[in-house]
């Protein structure tokens, strides 16, 4: 019976030694995170660089507008020269691997009247172009006309790259058709629309 047991012994502890020289397999541990897209336009008084919002939320664009330096949410500029005027500085950026395309688009300025007109018995505000002004917006690649563009015309671009990327800034500049004088008297107003798009 002393002899069996020996054996065995002998037997299990070779075992052991055989076992303990595989190693285990390897574990891996998955990693994940996000970065969320950054595209933001603004249009700025001056042409120095502008400070941006920070933590940018998941696929937003964000716009804003310092020219008249307040919270409006329309910025006023006036003109009456026929010479290009300088009337703000648009400002970009994006983390966009593919780039993006500003676009602009702008409406004549118009002379409006607002009068109450008796509609089927009911008091309605009618409003009537007396007269219009065009201009031409320049600063970026192409000129926008409104006397004869029709579409939004490219502005400006952020070519396709990695990181957060800064686009140059671009001087927002209107020139007032020539006959401006000959126009009715009044107050005349119009927009100038930047389309940002993400490539």
């Amino acid at each position: 019976m002393k002899k069996t047991i020996a054996i065995l012994l002998v037997l299990v502890i070779g075992m052991v030694g055989v076992f303990a020289a595989t190693a285990p397999a390897d574990v891996s541990l998955f990693v994940k995170t996000s970065v969320y897209a950054i595209n933001e336009m603004k249009i700025t008084a001056a042409a120095t660089p502008t400070s941006w919002t920070t933590n940018a939320q998941a696929a937003e664009i964000r716009a804003s507008s310092s020219v008249y330096d307040s919270a409006l949410s329309a910025n006023s500029v006036n003109t009456s020269s026929t010479s290009a005027q300088i009337v703000g500085y648009l400002q970009t950026r994006t983390n966009n691997r593919l780039g993006v395309e500003v676009k602009v688009q702008a409406s004549k300025l118009k002379y409006n009247i607002t009068t109450t007109q008796d509609v089927e018995g009911i008091p309605t505000e009618v409003t009537t172009t007396v007269d219009s002004i065009d201009y031409t917006v320049t600063g970026g690649a192409n000129p926008y006309n409104t006397a004869s563009n029709t579409t939004a015309v490219s502005y400006m671009t952020i070519a396709a790259g990695t990181g957060l990327r800064l686009g140059d800034v671009k001087t927002v500049q209107v020139t007032l058709e020539s006959n401006v004088a000959n126009k009715t008297a009044g107050n005349y107003v119009g927009d100038i629309t930047f389309n940002y798009t993400v490539n």
